[in-house]
């Protein structure tokens, strides 16, 4: 009977859950009104935003009322205009680990005339679940006697080093060592922080580092350790193997002590398969691969290898290792980003164990470039949905290979995939999905279980909404799976990072025109258009030069000689040159301009365009020889009409007129 009456109250309790659990508003119904909101995977230190197609009003944005915003479960925090489009929920303290949150944001309280249907926005977001690691450890030989120790610790989600500080040690023989952190970056790969232990000293007998994590972060507690071997004084050992293929297939071979760069490698190194080429650097051998290789290979190793001091490998090393197949990947070839205008539009990439691709394509129009260029180089992508029109995202079959487990290179032709403006850039971001390879996996995939890194979902029609956002929850989110082909993780827009051969991007811009602009002195500005596909000088094209705010400072045409100068402008910021449908575009920031730190450009200034060359018919004289000068006096810009005068005059030291002298424009512009 009891236990009867527990399983009604646990159903009683259940049913109470689910019937307090807010139904959730059809995104696609609030597209009219609504572009971004926070979704599954989200960081538990950034802040819950909804951004809005309109404005919000200025007396709403100066007294934005907190009853618009519901979050449950309740946190503290702030809710503000962060922008002119969007709000922000800015927590007090960091939101909870794998956690989900239901939001509910009343429009009517911050836009007037909303319909009745669409007056509240209910959604939901899930925080990441926090993971906490140690990454490699790697010893360093400073001298014979002494190693430095470096390592990472690896977060699914952001932590302040501050708190990793305090739950990581390092202990040699039990005797506790200092760790020295590096300050983490804040634009890229932040959730990785590396330490050093500096000095470790090598003793008569082998040690043993340990590194331990061990402790809470945000109430959860981690545990985690690694171990490594310190070698005793004069033990030349190998302390690491490790199999690479990136660019090339490879196996990085660490020693505990520099290598005697002077002995001849061959056959002291060596493998049982494979054209191999080896490098020594330090205290590392790398064997780089010429052909293809799979499966078992055995190294092998002599004692006749030594190091620095002369000291050997104590006993010949053989050891089996196995190259497993290359996971599925894709990797850009070079990212330029400005493209001869003609027939075709060319994607170059490689790709591995794959048969197909994901695409997006965003265009931002020449309307749209002036505010792209606010914040990017050509070939960046900051605050690409307010500026980029989505045009396309779709599948595309790459070509038939015969082994499709090396790095091939593919070409997609973008031309037939979108309608070429010459005066736009696209926006190019290339994925790929679980079913598009062709990895060895024991596991059968399912329907549902075929995530794309670029989060393009399928056999959807291309909205906005679809397009910049993935709002599905990830069921299958498990981040120990991040780097296993056989698991839909390894395929999630969720961990797709752009450094990891997931996910590849770049921008394109169809154009011939070849810009460059140089400042002078007096802050003038000549600007040389050429063209990108012949060399040649390109006239009477248009040069428009806009400030940051871009207003527009000046407009100039081009010479015979490509050549067009402004006067002196204030603060400039881009010239855009354009003729016909065609556009070149260049910033003109000084942090960006091409350095000459390596090329002598010393020199004299022009005075009003106007260049002297002085000149003697012989560079040596008897005494008591006369000397007769030659005067060259070059009309830079070729502003002055033939037969327009010029005159100069010799002085002696003490400043006295011995020779004056008046002569006319010559042949070739110069005057003699």
């Amino acid at each position: 009977m009891k236990s009867k009456l527990f399983i009604i109250i646990v159903i009683s309790i259940l049913a109470a859950q689910c019937s307090n659990k807010k139904k959730l508003s059809n995104p696609s119904s609030f597209q009219s009104v609504i572009s971004l909101y926070s979704n599954y995977n989200h960081s538990a230190k950034d802040p819950v935003i909804v951004q809005f197609i309109e404005e919000g009003t200025d007396d709403i944005k100066s007294s934005i009322p907190s009853s618009a915003f519901e979050i449950k479960p309740h946190i503290d925090g702030k809710l503000s205009w962060s922008s002119k489009h969007r709000i922000s929920f800015t927590p007090t303290k960091s939101l909870a680990s794998n956690q989900e949150y239901e939001v509910s944001v009343h429009l009517d309280k911050l836009f007037s005339n909303i319909p009745d249907s669409l007056k509240t926005f209910s959604f939901a977001f899930q925080t990441k679940q926090q993971q906490l690691t140690i990454g490699g450890i790697y010893l360093s030989p400073i001298h014979d006697s002494t190693f430095n120790i470096s390592g990472s610790i690896v977060t699914n989600d952001f932590v302040d080093q501050q708190e990793i500080k305090t739950i990581v040690n390092a202990k040699v023989n039990n005797k506790s060592q200092s760790i020295k952190w590096t300050k983490p970056s804040t634009y890229y790969n932040s959730n990785t922080h590396y330490f050093t232990i500096e000095g470790v000293k090598r003793m008569n007998d082998p040690q043993s580092l340990k590194i331990a994590l061990n402790g809470k972060v945000n109430g959860t507690y981690y545990k985690d350790n690694k171990s490594i071997h310190i070698p005793a004084l004069g033990d030349f050992k190998l302390i690491n193997t490790e199999i690479v293929q990136e660019q090339s297939q490879q196996i990085k071979l660490t020693f505990s002590d520099y290598i005697d760069p002077n002995q001849p490698i061959e056959g002291l190194i060596y493998t049982d398969k494979g054209n191999i080429e080896i490098t020594v650097q330090d205290n590392y051998a790398l064997i780089d691969f010429k052909d293809f290789i799979s499966g078992e290979v055995q190294l092998n190793i002599e004692q006749g290898l030594v190091n620095n001091q002369q000291h050997k490998i104590q006993q010949p090393i053989s050891k089996t290792l196995r190259f497993n197949p290359i996971k599925p990947g894709i990797r850009i070839l070079d990212r330029n980003t400005i493209i001869p205008y003609g027939n075709n539009l060319p994607f170059i990439f490689e790709s591995v164990h794959l048969t197909a691709v994901d695409i997006k394509i965003t265009k931002i129009t020449q309307k749209n470039m002036l505010y792209f260029l606010q914040y990017n180089t050509l070939n960046e992508s900051y605050k690409m949905k307010y500026v980029g029109e989505p045009i396309l995202a779709k599948k595309i079959e790459l070509k038939p290979q015969k082994n499709t487990a090396i790095w091939t290179k593919q070409l997609i032709d973008l031309k037939p995939l979108i309608q070429k403006d010459p005066s736009a850039l696209y926006h190019v971001e290339v994925g790929f999905r679980r079913s598009y390879s062709t990895y060895p996996c024991d596991q059968l995939l399912e329907e549902n279980e075929d995530p794309s890194t670029i989060g393009i979902q399928k056999n959807e029609p291309l909205t906005e909404a679809n397009f910049w956002l993935k709002q599905e929850r990830n069921y299958y989110y498990n981040w120990e799976e991040r780097d296993n082909p056989c698991h839909p993780m390894y395929y999630s827009a969720d961990d797709a990072p752009y450094y990891d051969n997931k996910m590849i991007s770049t921008n394109i811009l169809g154009s011939n025109l070849g810009v460059i602009a140089k400042e002078e002195k007096s802050g003038a500005l000549q600007i040389i258009v050429n063209s990108i596909k012949t060399t040649t000088p390109l006239a009477n094209v248009k040069v428009d030069v806009f400030n940051l705010q871009n207003k527009l400072l000046k407009t100039v045409y081009t010479n015979g000689n490509g050549i067009a100068k402004t006067p002196v402008l204030k603060e400039p910021f881009l010239v855009v040159a354009s003729t016909g449908k065609q556009r070149g575009y260049l910033k003109l920031r000084h942090e960006e301009s091409l350095s000459l730190s390596r090329f002598n450009v010393d020199g004299s200034s022009n005075e009003q365009d106007i260049k002297g060359i002085l000149y003697a018919e012989r560079g040596v004289w008897r005494p008591g020889d006369s000397i007769f000068i030659n005067l060259i006096v070059e009309d830079k810009y070729n502003n002055l009409p033939s037969n327009y005068p010029i005159g100069f005059k010799f002085t002696n030291p003490n400043g006295q007129v011995v020779e004056k002298r008046t002569t006319t424009k010559g042949l070739n512009g110069h005057y003699t």
